[in-house]
């Protein structure tokens, strides 16, 4: 799916511009950074890079999956950065 979404978005300029499509390596680069348990530290290379973009507003709003373990379930997360708004749905 989100493979479907990041080629659906990348076809289109205007979104292509400011929305960015994350895959599974998001969540894992995220539980990795989360082992670290050293927050102050400088985050992995991926990470940092997509910092840069979103403090340079270069990325508007992303979309990730995340797979909830527990509950065996995925669900697909966007967070505007602009609007300061988190969705998500099943």
């Amino acid at each position: 799916m989100f493979s479907y979404l990041s080629d659906r978005v990348e076809r289109d300029e205007a979104t292509n511009a400011f929305v960015v499509i994350e895959n599974l390596c998001f969540m894992h680069e995220i539980k990795k950074a989360k082992t670290l348990k050293h927050w102050d530290s400088p985050s992995p290379s991926f990470l940092k890079c997509l910092e840069e973009w979103i403090l340079d507003k270069k990325v508007l709003v992303m979309v990730f999956p995340v797979f909830m373990a527990d509950m065996k379930h995925w669900l697909a997360f966007r967070i505007d950065f602009e609007n300061a708004e988190i969705a998500y749905g099943t």
